[in-house]
């Protein structure tokens, strides 16, 4: 696996979380033919960097919490 620095993991994550909430905020008149094959594909991707994360936590403790990320608590 390439290797990528925290802060590019940490902005990947969010920018795919705030995509992936735009869309699940789109009326389903707004949406097209292969949509919700994008949405499997960004939440896959979602899963990666999610265990992508876990193992630079284990590297560097100080990380915040991957749902701190997310705008979660906890």
């Amino acid at each position: 696996m390439a290797e990528i620095n925290d802060s590019t993991l940490l902005i990947a994550i969010q920018a795919l979380e705030a995509e992936m909430r735009r869309f699940r905020a789109k009326p389903d008149a707004d949406l097209v033919p292969g949509d919700e094959i994008f949405y499997d594909d960004m939440a896959r991707a979602a899963s990666d960097l999610k265990h992508a994360y876990a193992q630079s936590m284990k590297a560097d403790p100080d990380l915040p919490p991957y749902a701190q990320l997310m705008g979660r608590r906890g």
